[in-house]
This record gives structure tokens, C-alpha cells and sequence, in this order.
């Protein structure tokens, strides 16, 4: 019974622990460092408003309005979080599409839906292109391109939970 007690009691004050130190940047770095996490999953969607109770300072999708036109704002971000990442010996790991911004509309959503995309010759390009962009992108502050940064970022991923339909 006092071991159940014992693990609950370590449990709540973990909990206590992460919530407190998540109400910073440097204090999700730290959390998630002690809870020993090494790699975080990262998305090129954008945001805005609030998201899960925290305010977001606006940011626009990797192409918000048109295919292959590009606004580098996340990239950008991304670099900065990096080297805060870095110095908690975390690695990013990049999701550079996801389908739930397909679903949802992004700009593939739309000129394509969620079964032409994946099926299509020209979506299959350009999304390419897209790839090819984020890989060559230069980071702000190292000069290096994305491709190149294996000590700040762990894997690419082309597409989080793809399903075509």
C-alpha cells in the first residue's frame, strides 16, 4: 500500500513538475530534458490564436497561399529553436507535411484533396519541390543548410500519418 501511495505522490509532483516548467520556452526545454526526451516530433504547419491554452504568436504555413511559393517564418522559427534544443542535448525530428493540414485544407488540400495528392504525378513534384526547399533551407545563424545539420536535427519526415484514400 505505501509503494502504491509512494508512486502516486511521485507521479503528482512529476505532473506538477512538467506543468510548471512548460510555462516557459527554457522551462519545456528543461522539462523535456529531464523527462529524458531526446527527440521531439516539429511540424511546417502554421499557427495562430491559441493552441491546447497557450497564446500563439502567429505564424504562416510553409506555402499559405500558393504551391511553391514559399514563406520561410517557420523555417526561420525552427532555426532558433534548434540552438535553444541543441544546448538541452535534444534533437528536432521534422515533419515537413502532415495530413491533417491536407485534410484541413493547406494549399495541397485544396488544389488536390486527400486522394489526388498521393496519387498524381504533378502533387508528387511539387511536394518534391517542397521537400527539396525545407532541405535546402539555410540555417539563419549556423549557414548551413538543413541537410547538413545532423547534430541539431535527428530525421526528416516526408509526411506525418500519410493516408491516402
Amino acid at each position: 500500500m505505501k509503494f502504491t501511495n509512494s508512486l502516486r505522490l511521485f507521479a503528482a509532483l512529476s505532473a506538477f513538475k512538467a506543468v510548471s516548467a512548460a510555462n516557459s520556452f527554457a522551462g519545456s526545454n528543461l522539462g523535456l530534458q529531464s523527462a529524458g526526451m531526446k527527440v521531439p516530433r516539429v511540424w511546417l504547419d502554421g499557427a495562430s490564436g491559441e493552441q491546447k491554452g497557450t497564446a500563439v504568436d502567429a505564424f504562416p504555413d510553409l506555402e499559405p497561399k500558393e504551391i511553391g511559393t514559399y514563406d520561410d517564418t517557420v523555417l526561420e522559427r525552427l532555426d532558433t529553436l534548434m540552438l535553444a534544443t541543441r544546448a538541452a542535448g535534444i534533437k528536432l525530428l521534422i515533419s515537413m507535411h502532415s495530413f491533417n493540414a491536407l485534410q484541413a485544407g493547406d494549399v495541397y488540400g485544396k488544389q488536390y484533396g486527400t486522394g489526388n495528392f498521393y496519387q498524381d504525378a504533378i502533387p508528387q513534384q511539387q511536394f518534391d519541390a517542397r521537400l527539396t526547399h525545407v532541405l535546402n533551407h539555410k540555417h539563419t545563424t549556423l549557414g548551413k543548410p538543413w541537410s547538413e545539420l545532423s547534430e541539431y536535427i535527428f530525421a526528416f519526415e516526408a509526411q506525418n500519418e500519410a493516408s491516402p484514400r
